[in-house]
């Protein structure tokens, strides 16, 4: 995990333990049914302490994404905690920002929706320019746009200027911007694997990824020797771990070159791409997966271990929506489910690493009597 997601993570840690409440990512399925979602300017100030209750702020709207509203000043009530400070404590805190906003009509006027539930002003809204004449180039958009399409174009120029230190850019950075479901999603991560940033890169790039671009992941792999460690490398690597998953032949063999490479350097690149192929569970991961049994790191033999056990019983591709039921664990009737193959099986690096060479004797005998009537 990069420092920068680390720190990210224990501000929200942090935020969650002083306000008493856990502080989340709103989903875009929530933020976009606001009554207005605005580009605007906030000013103001609180006066506060760790338990305040409902303020207002002054926000200048210079665009309307969506809802009944006029470019100019409103007034919006925001409802949660507004600083991080003991109680009882008085402290002033500016409520100022540039960004898009997300409203909701309440009796007499407007309220916040904020993109990072209980969390402090500042978390609130998406950082982006108020620039009166909006997006630019590749992310302009017509006024009859949608409002996921307009949102998208607002967010992707957001993205590209903002360093994403802040929780809700990392929230977007990691893939939260695919919740828009907008046709120019895919655009925006075009833009953003072609930057000369490598950050922008790599943001792309694993926007691409989750879509199973092969030509994506192709780049990514002939970049991962260098790839610096930061929270765009953390978004690529979740992305390749988590949620890439081909079974088309070619990209399992790419996905497998890449897993093997022992002339990368990038041991983590190489564990991600590992792990993505241990949970395809077709017969073309398979060589793959036994030649990782061999690799001198033991994260790469516990993937081979691992995937040649799932295909053995017969257990269906991983994927994110998979997992919370644990589905994927299902088996099914092959020629090599049998007793044994049940009991040496485990995904567990745990179980594995306490009786490692148990599994590889095991698992590389199987590979060696089966590897010719699975056509290899």
């Amino acid at each position: 995990m990069s420092r920068a997601i680390s720190t990210i993570c224990s501000l929200f840690i942090a935020a969650g333990t002083m306000c008493g409440t856990v502080t989340i990512p709103q989903s875009f399925s929530i933020l976009l049914n606001s009554d207005a979602i605005v580009v605007g300017s906030a000013t103001g100030n609180f006066e506060s302490g760790a338990t305040a209750g409902d303020t207002s702020f002054s926000l200048k709207v210079v665009r309307v994404l969506k809802g009944q509203l006029a470019s100019g000043q409103i007034t919006v009530n925001f409802r949660g905690p507004i600083t991080l400070g003991l109680s009882g404590v008085s402290l002033i805190q500016a409520a100022s920002g540039d960004g898009i906003w997300f409203l909701k009509q309440v009796p007499g006027g407007w309220e916040l929706v904020p993109v990072i539930q209980n969390g402090p002003f500042g978390w609130s809204y998406y950082p982006a320019s108020v620039s009166s004449s909006g997006p630019n180039g590749p992310f302009s958009y017509s006024p009859t746009a949608s409002v996921q399409d307009k949102l998208a174009s607002e967010l992707a120029e957001a993205i590209i200027n903002n360093d994403g230190t802040n929780p809700q850019m990392w929230s977007l950075l990691s893939s939260a911007i695919d919740g828009l479901n907008a046709p120019i999603t895919s655009q925006i991560y075009q833009q953003l694997a072609a930057s000369p940033a490598i950050d922008n890169e790599m943001i792309g790039l694993a926007g691409l990824i989750r879509t199973e671009s092969i030509s994506a992941f192709s780049s990514a792999v002939a970049l991962a020797p260098t790839f610096p460690t930061t929270i765009a490398w953390q978004t690529l690597f979740d992305t390749i771990h988590e949620r890439y998953r081909p079974t088309d032949s070619i990209s399992v063999a790419v996905l497998g070159r890449a897993a093997t490479d022992k002339s990368d350097p990038n041991i983590q690149f190489r564990f991600a791409a590992a792990h993505a192929l241990a949970r395809v569970h077709t017969k073309d991961a398979l060589p793959y997966l036994a030649t990782l049994m061999d690799d001198s790191n033991q994260e790469l033999r516990t993937e081979g271990i691992g995937g040649l056990g799932a295909f053995a019983l017969g257990l269906p591709v991983q994927t994110p929506a998979s997992i919370p039921s644990m589905s994927y664990l299902q088996r099914s009737s092959t020629p090599y489910r049998n007793a044994e193959t049940e009991a040496n099986f485990t995904y567990s690096p745990f179980a594995i690493k306490k009786n490692e060479a148990a599994y590889l004797t095991f698992w590389k005998k199987w590979w060696t009597q089966n590897k010719a009537s699975i056509g290899f």
